[in-house]
């Protein structure tokens, strides 16, 4: 993870944890984010402008709700690890 950290700070990327989003609102040429920062027992509400948003929230995330996406697969409690592929499309991505 330190490793994947620092090739992304090199290229002005960086990975914030415990940052959900809310809701954005696309153009195109950006994404409008509206985010909550939690830390220290509050939440803090933000709006961050920006061409791409990365999630990686799971199956019940809000991307995945936003988008409409099917999720296939479980989850188990004896499980350590889950890996899945997903492909999709969406009408509401107009990017080439």
């Amino acid at each position: 993870e330190a490793i994947l950290r620092s090739h992304l700070e090199k290229l002005s990327c960086f990975v914030d944890l415990g940052t959900g989003l809310r809701f954005c609102e696309q153009d195109n040429d950006r994404v409008l984010a509206h985010i909550l920062q939690r830390g220290n027992d509050e939440e803090q509400p933000e709006t961050v402008d920006c061409r791409w948003i990365i999630g990686a929230g799971g199956a019940k995330s809000v991307p995945c709700k936003l988008l409409d996406l099917d999720f296939i697969g479980e989850t188990r409690d004896d499980v350590v690890f889950i890996t899945g592929g997903t492909h999709f499309f969406s009408q509401s991505i107009d990017r080439e």
